[in-house]
């Protein structure tokens, strides 16, 4: 309880304004949105996934190029897949 008031207390007070996503979620709300992603109609994680899986060497490419000292850590899609 003492990490939920530290954290919310320091995203209210900054701009803008934020909630850590890590409060989102209890262990069954993580399992309903598992359940939410499958859904044929939630096609997002499926979009992101492709463009991940299809489009990766192209995409670091274009940082490399473009920002050079730039680092892009990707966590996969909704729950971390891939």
């Amino acid at each position: 309880m003492e990490n939920f008031l530290r954290d919310t207390l320091r995203g209210l007070h900054s701009s803008p304004k934020y909630l850590d996503s890590k409060y989102f979620y209890d262990e069954e709300g993580d399992q309903i949105f598992k359940e939410i992603m499958d859904c044929p109609e939630y096609y997002l994680t499926r979009c992101e996934l492709e463009i991940f899986t299809s489009g990766c060497h192209e995409m670091a490419e274009a940082i490399r190029n473009s920002l050079p000292g730039f680092d892009l850590a990707e966590l996969g899609p909704g729950d971390c897949l891939i």
